[in-house]
């Protein structure tokens, strides 16, 4: 009796564990089914992710053919009506050929290109010239046809909506700032009455030029010729200096 009953229970222990094992065989064959199937969904996804980067790439490309052909086109019709000049990038132009001085640049382009070269400086198109009959032409004789300036985003921000004499476009308002400005400000009466605050400048120019000589460290004479000039129109305007010896201070300039 006591024999079978152990041998009832190594039987039902055998059956526990073969059952145990059974289970921890399903539980491995799901853990590498769920597995390879992790794999094959990355490698899908990976798939789908190159397919969408070579859809984009091909679009690029497509768009940047398209418009390279149209701005040549462009290029090929309006050559003719245009002065000569240097070859030209797409949207920058020639604003990457010109360097930290581009009044040489444009003398040298003009001794490659002729005395009228057309240059495009991103979207605007300029002509530059060194014939001094041909500017001649268009500050005298053409003075009206040249005379307007762009309205620029600055202009309109910084003179007040383009107000300003120096940055208005040519009309009726530009005209009557320019008569106001010389009947008032630059008529030769108004240039005498100022000789003495010009002489006055110009002394202080030349101390200034001799201090700064003195230190024995370079001038520099864009500084100081700006700050010449500026000290002038200053004193026309307000009847003070803003740069110098006399200067109202950079907080009363401001």
């Amino acid at each position: 009796m006591k024999e079978d009953i152990q041998k009832d229970v190594i039987d039902s222990a055998l059956i526990a564990f073969e059952k145990h094992s059974v289970e921890k065989d399903i539980v491995e064959n799901i853990k590498g089914l769920a597995w390879h199937s992790g794999i094959v969904s990355s490698v899908a996804i990976l798939m789908d992710l190159g397919t969408l980067a070579s859809t984009l790439v091909y679009a690029f490309l497509f768009g940047t053919i398209v418009c390279l052909r149209l701005w040549l086109m462009k290029s090929l019709q309006s050559k003719g009506r245009l002065p000569p000049g240097p070859p030209r990038w797409p949207i920058f132009g020639n604003l990457l050929q010109l360097g930290p001085l581009p009044h040489r640049d444009f003398a040298s382009f003009c001794e490659k290109y002729g005395p009228l070269v057309y240059l495009r400086l991103g979207s605007v198109d300029a002509i530059t010239t060194n014939d001094p009959e041909i500017i001649r032409e268009i500050l005298l004789r053409q003075d009206e046809v040249f005379a307007s300036r762009p309205r620029t985003l600055a202009a309109v921000h910084l003179a007040y909506g383009c107000g300003d004499v120096a940055l208005a476009p040519l009309g009726p308002q530009w005209k009557r700032m320019r008569r106001i400005c010389m009947e008032h400000l630059l008529s030769i009466k108004r240039l005498e009455s100022f000789a003495d605050h010009r002489a006055r400048e110009a002394h202080h120019l030349v101390q200034d030029v001799y201090d700064r000589s003195q230190t024995g460290k370079p001038v520099n004479l864009r500084q100081v010729l700006g700050a010449f000039s500026m000290n002038n129109v200053t004193r026309m305007l307000l009847g003070k200096q803003y740069f110098g010896i006399e200067s109202a201070g950079p907080q009363e300039a401001m």
